[in-house]
């Protein structure tokens, strides 16, 4: 079962797991309703402001390039292969529905030569000593290992896993290569998976836009 539709070449597929409440097109009194309900959700819940939207740019640029900066330095020191490691992004800051008190979930991976232990000393070492880092909070322990860290004021929760644990000799330009998983340990494949289903919403929903504004309010009642 699921709710019938079209794609842009006019044949039916199906979404969901439900019925649709309805398949007729909105009326103009619906249309007005919901321009009503978003400029309601705008004034309660309100999406991050350009400037500072901006600024979570930055300060991914700056992270992503410490971490890429430390790994090369790890392959200096061990002589190993020259391989690069990577930043992603998943949870809301990945499906564009960032609120000004959202973090950023972010997933640093790294050639198979950097072992998670050397993530959780070294580069937390790094990150501490930096001057825009004003708290650091290592969680090694967690179920999913996690950094927790506040950058330039902006807080970000930093996962790690390796690609070269599933074969790959080079950071994947995409994570829905299942080839990735293989070798994996579980605490990189649950970091990943994040990742993984937040490119494979995207790639899904077929219309982008609704999708994100039903999210906003999903999270605005969930904080209610």
């Amino acid at each position: 079962p699921g709710a019938m539709g079209e794609d842009t070449k006019g044949e039916a597929v199906r979404y969901g797991v439900t019925d649709a409440l309805s398949l007729m097109k909105p009326t103009a009194v619906d249309l007005q309703s919901s321009r009503d309900l978003e400029a309601h959700l705008e004034a309660d819940f309100p999406q991050e402001d350009p400037k500072r939207m901006k600024l979570r740019e930055q300060v991914l640029e700056e992270v992503g390039g410490l971490f890429t900066s430390w790994v090369s330095e790890m392959q200096q020191q061990s002589g190993s292969p020259n391989e690069s490691g990577k930043l992603f992004t998943f949870g809301s800051y990945k499906l564009t529905v960032v609120h000004p008190e959202s973090d950023i979930d972010t997933l640093c991976m790294a050639p198979p030569w950097v072992s998670r232990d050397l993530f959780f000393q070294q580069f937390v070492e790094r990150l501490m000593n930096h001057e825009n880092c004003s708290e650091c909070i290592p969680v090694p322990g967690a179920y999913t290992p996690v950094i927790k860290m506040r950058w330039s004021g902006i807080w970000l929760d930093l996962l790690f896993a390796s690609f070269g644990e599933g074969g790959m000799t080079s950071p994947p330009s995409s994570l829905l290569d299942d080839e990735l998983l293989q070798g994996m340990d579980d605490k990189s494949v649950r970091a990943v998976n994040g990742c993984r289903v937040a490119e494979l919403i995207l790639q899904l929903i077929p219309n982008p836009e609704n999708f994100r504004v039903t999210l906003r309010f999903i999270k605005y009642w969930a904080r209610q």
